[in-house]
């Protein structure tokens, strides 16, 4: 029904680009979402790190534009640049932690979200970051300020 109110014609958003959402249904993939009050969007289940609901506002990023003019959303960004506010709460972490962590890369998904909010893709995204600029040092079963 709500069709006949949204703009079907395909969607002019670039991916990364902040867009206001409002969920408007459950399916077995994620929840339905209204992109920017005109567009129809999917926020997939694996990619929701934080509890929402039917009717909830808020803000996303297009992760895809499908072939089909339909819209992939996630809540955080995507790509190397939502790393470095990530690679900051990890190192603030580190800091409050006499410089070390028992989270590495090979930790569950859920203790790193119940830890830092973020999903594993992008603590791994920021641990190699950090990493590679010779910021931390990664060992077995921790990480420690180098």
């Amino acid at each position: 029904k709500l069709n006949k109110f949204l703009n079907l014609e395909p969607a002019e958003y670039k991916e990364g680009e902040e867009v206001d959402l409002m969920i408007f249904d459950k399916t077995d993939l994620g929840y339905k979402v209204i992109v920017d009050n005109m567009h129809a969007g999917i926020l997939y289940e694996n990619e929701v790190f934080q509890p929402v609901h039917i009717g909830q506002q808020l803000k996303g990023f297009v992760s895809k534009i499908r072939s089909d003019g339909k819209i992939d959303i996630a809540l955080q960004k995507t790509g190397y640049e939502h790393i470095d506010p990530i690679a900051e709460i990890i190192l603030n972490y580190l800091k409050a932690h006499d410089g070390e962590m028992n989270f590495t890369d090979k930790s569950p998904a859920e203790e790193i979200y119940t830890t830092f909010g973020i999903s594993k893709k992008n603590f791994k995204k920021a641990l190699g970051a950090l990493y590679r600029d010779k910021i931390i040092v990664i060992g077995k079963e921790t990480v420690k300020l180098n």
